[in-house]
């Protein structure tokens, strides 16, 4: 996954997560492609799919099915296959509702791999309608962030 640009927005707002005030702007990212298709369980239907330090996280909550709006979610997971435990086989799950963003998965799934998740916005750069969608960021992938060299000047939105 190559990064394209990266973009701070949303700087004339505030709002509050988890009980904690956010701070103003957003960071988005924008990179030459990426893609969540395989996801892993962890223990308390966690699920998490990784792609080059940015991870797409759920949480099951059987019985329920409001989450997302009520949609059908279909994730592609590992797991022990049928024929042998030692084979890892990639099985379907479709989730109608029960699948939610939740704050207890992501300390699930950082503590799973030993780091730190930020929230940030990511975009594909073929994405004819330029939407970010959100995603964490592993502490790994905000390092290489800082790395990078901004070429050319700031812009600054003509409604502000």
């Amino acid at each position: 996954m190559k990064i394209i640009s990266i973009e701070v927005f949303n700087l004339n707002t505030t709002g509050c997560h988890v009980c904690q005030p956010v701070p103003k702007g957003c960071l988005g990212v924008v990179v030459d492609r990426y893609k969540f298709d395989l996801y892993q369980e962890l223990p308390g239907g966690v699920y998490f799919s990784e792609c080059g330090g940015l991870l797409n996280i759920y949480k099951h909550s059987p019985g329920t099915n409001d989450g997302f709006a009520g949609r059908t979610i279909a994730l592609a997971v590992m797991e022990p296959s049928v024929i042998s435990k030692n084979i890892m086989a990639r099985r379907i799950r479709v989730f109608k509702g029960s699948l939610w963003d939740s704050h207890l998965a992501d300390k699930a799934v950082a503590a799973h791999l030993g780091t730190t998740l930020r929230s940030i916005g990511v975009r594909d750069l073929n994405d004819r309608y330029q939407v970010y969608c959100s995603a964490k960021a592993t502490e790994q992938f905000m390092t290489r962030l800082s790395k990078v060299v901004v070429l050319g000047k700031a812009e600054s939105s003509p409604l502000l």
